[in-house]
């Protein structure tokens, strides 16, 4: 069991299969929240507007 082939063990792998375990979400931040929701209007407007 060497160390990055594939053991599928997260503290013996390392960072060779970090795709594999992620880290941890951050929290969503009002300013995450402002952005998505001005970045959804602006395509429903855009969606909106061109089907007009």
């Amino acid at each position: 069991m060497r160390p990055g082939r594939g053991s599928g063990h997260p503290l013996r792998e390392g960072t060779s299969h970090a795709r594999r375990y992620p880290a941890p979400v951050p929290p969503i931040t009002p300013a995450d929240l402002a952005k998505a929701a001005a970045g959804a209007a602006r395509l429903l407007g855009r969606l909106l507007g061109g089907a007009r």
